[in-house]
């Protein structure tokens, strides 16, 4: 709207002037289109100046609070666009860490009387260094940034120790910078409440963009100095220069992970080779399944078939709690269970039949904790239950309420572990029931002349059923091993 406002302007100023040389009129709005396009290439550019300061400097954030925190690397990933690496660290939390990049082209600069050629556009290059003090201070450029008052400006406190704003050198800081209207650089060592210019070392602001004039240089290369290396026990990221040493650690166990992915065969001596289809799973009587299951031994890995309470980890020994038609909330709910032969006794929060899906906020308060999905699959012969569950250790702060929700699913999935369970019926008395339509499997808990079985439906999933021993029921084993 500007800018046509801009060139009626210019077209009216003409021709009251009694100007009726269209050639000139047409040049004149030619070099307004002209700065126009030169003045949104400079702000694009000062945009991605900014993202690309800001960026860094929460990168650095990132690995300095893990550094004091304790906080170890439980895996590292390249970015798709192999431009870094993405770090998941135990709290839950993730650092992204890029590459340099080659600089781009400067952008054509606007006309100027002079002619000059354009300056670079200047990125301040933000890291950190250690002082003799034996602290991190943020520097730019290569000199120690300075607040206000001539004092650096800490990255990490005396006791190690993130912290806000407050005196100098008591509490790490985190500054953010901006490019401001005179296209010099500003720092925030406040959140954004207080601004001041940001001044190389003799005390000139840093230029955002350079003056006008008719091209810009090409860009510098940027800083590839990113290297991680592995040890037994530690990860060891060289990142723009800064050696930093982070512990190793483990992924947070998700119970989910301990189920086999697949049912036992016909044979029972290993494993299907597909996920959902429901004819081409083994069927065993109980006394077979314990026979047979009860420690085991496939492709190399230990397997033993399950306890009631070892399912309960899996599915809720209620069925109230996994509901895929109707629509209920419990919170809180009691569950004592078996985890790697340990007895869990935790609390559980649960939101069935929303748009056909029940959820669980389960394992609170444990280093368990985690997100549940429960999903009734209609298909035909791959008629399955898929069960999907999140760790959430270190992320205190999710509700059932936020994993009810398609959002919370669709994002954040690279630790999610999935299961699908077939629906194989079971055999009696040489009979064997309806396939795609409901799922049944043996735990190796005994009650009277039936066992505890794990079992589902188009309505409700539950650990509560019992079956007669004779039935041909499908095997789902548990590793034995971590």
């Amino acid at each position: 709207m500007k800018r046509i406002f801009t060139i009626i302007t210019l077209l009216a100023t003409i021709i009251f002037a009694g100007c009726t040389d269209l050639d000139d009129v047409y040049r004149q709005l030619d070099e307004q289109k002209d700065k126009l396009a030169a003045l949104e290439a400079r702000l694009r550019t000062v945009e991605q100046l900014m993202n690309s300061a800001n960026s860094e400097i929460t990168s650095i954030r990132g690995l300095l609070d893990a550094m004091n925190k304790k906080v170890s690397v439980v895996s590292y990933k390249e970015l798709a666009d192999k431009s870094g690496y993405e770090l998941t660290m135990s709290d839950g939390s993730k650092i992204t860490l890029k590459h340099g990049a080659k600089g781009e082209k400067g952008d054509q600069g606007e006309k100027g009387d002079q002619g000059k050629k354009g300056e670079d556009g200047i990125t301040p290059v933000v890291n950190v260094k250690r002082h003799t003090d034996g602290l991190l201070y943020w520097t730019i450029n290569g000199e120690w940034l300075l607040d206000a008052n001539g004092n650096k400006v800490p990255a990490e406190g005396k006791n190690g120790e993130d912290g806000q704003q407050g005196a100098p050198g008591a509490n790490g800081i985190t500054p953010l910078l901006r490019i401001n209207a005179e296209f010099h650089w500003e720092m925030s060592l406040d959140e954004g409440k207080t601004w001041q210019l940001v001044k190389d070392a003799d005390g000139d602001p840093i230029p955002a963009q350079g003056p006008k004039g008719d091209k810009g240089k090409d860009g510098q290369d940027g800083d590839a100095n990113l290297t991680i290396t592995e040890t037994d026990d530690a990860i060891i990221i060289i990142y723009k220069g800064v050696t930093y040493t982070l512990p190793k650690g483990k992924t947070p166990l998700n119970p989910l992970s301990l189920v086999a992915e697949y049912n036992v065969n016909p044979a029972g001596d290993g494993f299907v080779t597909s996920l959902t289809a429901c004819n081409v799973s083994g069927y065993f009587t109980f006394d077979e399944a314990i026979s047979k299951f009860s420690d085991i031994t496939i492709s190399g890995k230990q397997y033993h078939l399950p306890s009631r309470e070892e399912w309960y980890s899996i599915v809720p020994e209620d069925f109230y709690h996994v509901q895929f038609q109707n629509t209920w909330s419990y919170n809180d709910i009691r569950e004592t269970l078996t985890v790697q032969g340990t007895s869990i006794t935790m609390m559980s929060d649960f939101r069935t039949g929303v748009n056909g899906v029940s959820y669980a906020l389960r394992y609170k308060v444990t280093d368990l904790v985690s997100a549940w999905r429960y999903e009734y699959i209609k298909d035909g012969n791959n008629t399955h239950m898929k069960i999907t569950s999140r760790s959430l250790k270190g992320q205190p702060g999710v509700t059932v309420e936020d994993i009810a929700k398609p959002a919370f699913w669709s994002a954040n999935g690279d630790n999610d572990v999935t299961r699908y369970f077939p629906g194989s019926n079971y055999y009696w008395e040489g009979l064997l029931g309806p396939v795609g339509t409901v799922g049944y499997f043996w735990s190796s808990s005994l009650k009277s002349s039936s066992a505890c079985l794990m079992s589902f439906d188009s309505s409700n999933a539950s650990s509560y059923y019992y079956g007669d021993l004779n039935l041909g029921i499908s095997v789902r084993l548990f590793s034995s091993g971590d």
